[in-house]
């Protein structure tokens, strides 16, 4: 199990730029329709997964990641689309880093690059659930 300690948004979905200090504690989203608490929620399976599951698979057309990942001014740009998720991992008593970026999503940036953290990450994204 691993613990979101912070959130960091750039150009994804309809967030611009937002930190979030979670402080390991629980959360809820909430606001007026169109304040992106969705997309707070995309950015954080995106961030953990690499995908946002309600945008792809079957029933879903063209829709992808790829262009609709990226804030509406970026879309020429997936590289900026960036999440970032600070989280601790207390099986292990570490905390760690995971960024990816909507151009590459399947390609986080993982600090520290350790392998008992690597292997945290990798089943989070195979069983996200």
């Amino acid at each position: 199990m691993i613990t979101v300690d912070r959130i960091l948004i750039k150009e994804f979905r309809g967030i611009r730029d937002l930190n979030v200090d979670l402080g390991s504690a629980n959360f809820a989203v909430c606001g007026p329709n169109g304040t992106g608490k969705s997309g707070i929620v995309d950015a954080l399976e995106f961030g953990l997964t690499g995908t946002i599951s309600r945008l792809v698979g079957k029933g879903r057309g063209a829709l992808s990641v790829k262009e609709h990942g990226p804030h509406v001014n970026s879309r020429t740009h997936p590289e900026k689309a960036v999440v970032t998720l600070e989280v601790s991992i207390p099986t292990l008593g570490k905390k760690a880093t995971i960024t990816r970026n909507v151009k590459s999503p399947k390609a986080p940036t993982i600090t520290p690059d350790d392998p008992a953290i690597r292997a945290v990450f990798e089943h989070v994204q195979r069983h996200p659930e």
